[in-house]
């Protein structure tokens, strides 16, 4: 049965219990986010060199933490001032890759103009393209969930569990990473009772949508 308060929670309970709690890797998301959100404009926090490194570390270290070092993504040949030059790239003031989707939550998603996600999704990929990183949809869907809360990770599991959803009829949207993919799954949202979850870094915040999707669809690909 797909109950995303019951998956919702196993995830959050699924952590190495020989790590105290305040170190376990499942807040590296929130201290990332929160830093993000908690700014007046999202365009702030890379308006100053302390701000921008900040973030980019913040990033760094979840996409590490998800082993997005590994591999041939080239990320781990890498340093600070690549991070640097991406968060800036991606949430400078007007311009930046993802600020034309940055105010919208994921349930929000499919009532975007056509072509708009399909954009930003390229604008990321050849930035990464560029600069010899491989784009690959995990890795430019987990900057953007941790960055702006509102699109899941679609990683090996994440895409398990939308494929057990479309075996199990519960699911007819598109499984693939895209603009139609996200699109689906962002109509999908509201067949289902989402809970509302308090943040783990800050308790006055609830977790953003998009983060509650991929917890719920990960955790039915892990089972």
């Amino acid at each position: 049965m797909f109950s995303p308060k019951r998956l919702i929670a196993a995830n959050l309970a699924s952590y190495n219990e020989d790590v105290p709690r305040k170190y376990r890797s499942s807040l590296q998301f929130g201290y990332a986010y929160e830093h993000v959100v908690k700014a007046i404009d999202i365009s702030d926090i890379v308006s100053t060199d302390a701000s921008r490194e900040r973030t980019a570390l913040l990033l760094a270290t979840y996409l590490a933490h998800w082993g997005m070092f590994r591999g041939s993504s080239n990320l781990k040949d890498t340093n600070v001032l690549f991070f640097k030059d991406l968060v800036h790239f991606l949430l400078r003031p007007k311009t930046g890759a993802l600020i034309p989707i940055a105010k919208t939550r994921f349930e929000d998603l499919h009532d975007l103009e056509k072509g708009l996600i399909k954009s930003v999704i390229d604008n990321v990929g050849n930035f990464l393209d560029e600069n010899g990183i491989s784009p690959t949809p995990t890795l430019i869907t987990k900057m953007i969930l941790v960055l702006l809360g509102n699109m899941p990770a679609y990683d090996r599991i994440f895409k398990d569990g939308l494929g057990r959803l479309r075996a199990e009829n519960k699911y007819d949207g598109v499984l693939a990473f895209g603009e139609r993919g996200i699109k689906d799954l962002s109509e999908w949202y509201a067949h289902y009772a989402w809970p509302k979850v308090r943040s783990e870094v800050d308790a006055r915040r609830y977790l953003p949508s998009g983060r509650l999707v991929d917890m719920a669809i990960f955790q039915y690909g892990r089972t």
